[in-house]
């Protein structure tokens, strides 16, 4: 199943929007929102995550349409969305001379010491 970009949206919104508990609300959108919980399992449970950012949800889509439009390949489409979260979430965390190492290999670059 294919949904609208914006019902995809409008389903994430009201998710994160919910002031239930987690188990309730969870409950609440499976029976409210089944078609969405099954065509889209992953996302349904990003997006009850608070931590997950909804702007990387607009990313996402954007390269879904990519992908239907067959503007970008499978591979290359997965490859810059996790670059992004990479970038984003990971990078950071690590120390900065495992850090410019990595940068380099996600790049495609070699390491100048090798």
């Amino acid at each position: 199943m294919d949904m609208p970009r914006g019902s995809i949206k409008g389903i994430c919104a009201a998710i994160r929007a919910s002031h239930l508990p987690r188990a309730a609300k969870e409950r609440h959108f499976r029976q409210a929102q089944p078609a969405f919980v099954e065509a889209y399992p992953r996302l349904f449970q990003a997006c009850m995550d608070p931590r997950f950012p909804l702007d990387m949800l607009d990313y996402m889509l954007d390269k879904r349409d990519e992908l239907k439009e067959d503007e970008v390949t499978l591979e290359d489409a997965d490859k810059t969305v996790y670059g992004k979260l990479s970038e984003r979430y990971v990078l950071p965390t690590l120390p900065p001379e495992v850090r410019e190492a990595a940068v380099q290999e996600m790049r495609g670059g070699s390491n100048p010491e090798n």
